[in-house]
């Protein structure tokens, strides 16, 4: 471990002070979490290497920034680490499989993110691959050193341009991305893991493909332990499957979902999802607008069978670009104009402002025409500082504004007329008081919504002097009824007096990382005091990587632990993690173990799924008479779905 307290850990500049660095803005705290699972900023790897801040976690390992005190450069290292099956020793830095069943599928991991990490070093010099540096073996484990690129990922990019971009656009980014892969392939190497957040766009406006985490050899035949973390949207059917048939037509699923959410905006349904009845939208039938030979490649590419898709990259890119050559490096925005414009804006408004106070100064002193003629003159002339900036079709508009407003002097004589009348009618009915009965109404007549027998009545401010969980019910009534403006305002308010629920529903509310935060950490500490609840509701936070990164191993641990103490929700919750592969590599039968331990701790979704489960012969053998008797049990527990399969 080395202090290195000379060095911003966030961009690796000097940094001889304390606080925020000036050059980067970033803090380093210096302080470990209890749940970390990513190396502390300041280790030095290889003896070489110092690690720096966090850039990324994946299914499979996490990326650091890093320096190399020797070459002085600035690099990115990608640590081997699938979390769904192994663990950190926090005193030796070790990654150690959680047990031996688990030891075998580690061990294969190991191999091919070497093996791949060797073969991604043959596409160093191509343009459009980020490829690997060095390589090297530590804490039971294996780190790639790739070279640090300055610029924004492709999904950053997307939400910067309102989540979306058009087709010629995505055609700049997404074609090189295809000659990179077609270079893959023809060294007989797949990706497996195509995706908006792993392109890069350089500074340069270069697009990059990042990752080679999942790659693996092309080899359709062999069995492998390891599967990719499912991205739901981005992977292919087979992808779901340890023996589904994988080659080009794998990337080229995932290339043409990313092309699809790059022009639509959203992701495309999960390919598990559209099994059966294909949900799929054409991306025309959306507000996106691409040409009509596009959207019918995209459409083939994204085909559930594989073999209805094109088979080789080559096909799909000619398909998609209709043969032309794309241009890129055109789409970036620099940022340098950007902070001057930044500068120009603040100086105007600073000056504007001080005219602005000098021209309510002369209203209220009663100036005479002469002043006003002088401070118009002067603003004026403020004008033309920002005007200079803005083109003259722009400025001829504003100019036709400042008329208007100047032609219109008859409004005067119509405002007098009917002052008299106005006044007339308010002498004449001053008596009826009307305030008065709405301050108490009784409960039927106050304004609200009915909801299951009882009156919700809704009102601008929280009431005051409720105690936390009053308020937390209060706002969890509103929300049920979606009045979410008052849901918040209660919410808000059982928040503030430390009610851990009521931060959690407020953050998913404004969907605001902070509070949720805030209310995972408190859920982490009301766990650790053997709070049940808390537990469930951590576990389920790190599963979606709500208030903090994802942490699927120790969710499904945490709620592996619940289920054995008979925790109902912990048995059901896990089942369904399990089941969907939801950032862990699916598992149907513990799903399906565990669907029965919560039916058994007695959930009635839990005995219904288990009888689905055990009909469709899903995740173990089929068994019809036996999942007559768990959907008799779900139809007795309230179910009404499952009296009719019951009988």
């Amino acid at each position: 471990m080395s202090s290195n307290k000379s060095l911003c850990f966030g961009c690796f500049s000097k940094k001889d002070y304390e606080g925020p660095c000036f050059k980067c803005g970033y803090l380093h705290e210096g302080k470990e979490s209890v749940q970390q699972a990513h190396l502390s900023a300041g280790t030095v790897l290889n003896r070489r290497y110092i690690l720096g801040k966090l850039l990324g976690i994946g299914g499979f390992g996490i990326t650091y920034i890093a320096f190399d005190p020797k070459l002085r450069v600035k690099l990115a290292i990608k640590e081997f680490f699938p979390r769904h099956i192994s663990s950190r020793n926090k005193d030796t830095r070790a990654i150690n499989p959680y047990s031996t069943t688990e030891l075998d599928e580690f061990n294969n991991g190991l191999k091919y993110f070497l093996n791949e990490a060797r073969s991604a070093a043959m596409f160093e010099s191509h343009q459009n691959i980020v490829g690997v540096k060095d390589l090297f073996e530590e804490n039971n484990t294996a780190y790639l050193v790739m070279p640090y690129i300055s610029g924004v990922p492709f999904d950053s990019f997307l939400k910067n341009h309102g989540g979306k971009i058009d087709f010629k656009t995505a055609l700049s980014v997404l074609a090189p991305i295809m000659n990179a892969l077609i270079t893959i392939h023809d060294n007989n190497l797949l990706h497996r893991d195509i995706s908006p957040e792993n392109i890069f766009i350089t500074e340069d406006g270069i697009p990059k493909l990042l990752d080679f985490g999942s790659a693996r050899p092309s080899v359709t035949n062999e069995n492998l332990s390891m599967t990719p973390v499912i991205k739901e949207g981005f992977a292919p059917l087979e992808q779901y499957s340890r023996q589904g048939e994988q080659g080009p037509w794998t990337d080229i699923y995932s290339m043409a979902a990313t092309f699809y959410k790059a022009v639509t905006g959203k992701i495309p349904p999960a390919a598990m999802e559209r099994f059966g009845e294909d949900i799929l939208i054409p991306p025309n039938s959306t507000e996106a607008q691409i040409p009509g030979y596009a959207e019918k490649a995209l459409l083939k590419a994204l085909s559930l069978k594989a073999d209805d898709r094109f088979q080789h990259m080559v096909e799909f890119r000619d398909a998609i670009t209709k043969g032309k050559k794309i241009e890129t490096g055109i789409f970036v925005e620099k940022e340098k104009p950007a902070k001057k414009n930044i500068v120009l804006t603040a100086v105007f408004i600073f000056f504007l402002l001080f005219a602005l106070s000098w021209s309510i100064h002369f209203l209220i002193s009663g100036f005479k025409e002469e002043d006003k003629k002088d401070i118009s003159e002067s603003s004026d002339l403020l004008k033309q500082d920002e005007e200079a900036e803005i083109n003259k079709d722009d400025l001829a508009k504003k100019e036709t504004d400042k008329v208007e407003p100047v032609s219109k002097p008859p409004s005067k004589p119509v405002k007098r007329s009917p002052r008299p009348a106005q006044k007339a009618q308010k002498k004449t009915t001053p008596k009826p008081p009307a305030p008065e009965p709405v301050k108490t109404p009784p409960d039927h007549e106050k304004k609200g919504v009915t909801m299951r027998g009882r009156n919700y009545v809704f009102t601008d401010r929280p009431a005051e002097g409720l105690s936390p969980e009053q308020y937390y019910k209060e706002g969890f009534k509103y929300e049920l009824v979606r009045n979410l403006k008052q849901a918040e305002a209660y919410f808000n308010e059982a928040c503030n007096l430390k009610h851990t629920n009521a931060c959690y529903r407020l953050g998913r509310l404004r969907k605001d990382q902070n509070i949720l935060k805030r209310a995972r950490d408190a859920y982490a500490v009301e766990c650790r005091k053997g709070l049940d609840s808390s537990c469930i509701s951590l576990a389920d936070m790190m599963i979606t990587g709500e208030g903090g990164a994802k942490d699927p191993a120790l969710a499904t641990t945490t709620l592996a632990n619940q289920c054995s103490k008979g925790n109902v929700n912990g048995c059901y919750l896990l089942a369904q993690i399990l089941e969907k592969g939801q950032n862990i590599n699916r598992d149907l039968p513990k799903a399906r173990k565990y669907y029965l331990h919560s039916c058994e701790a007695g959930s009635r979704e839990g005995c219904m799924r288990y009888g689905e489960m055990l009909e469709g012969g899903i995740g173990g053998e089929a068994d019809s008479e036996k999942a007559k008797k768990y959907y008799g049990i779900a139809c007795k527990r309230g179910v009404p779905r499952a009296c009719m399969k019951a009988n």
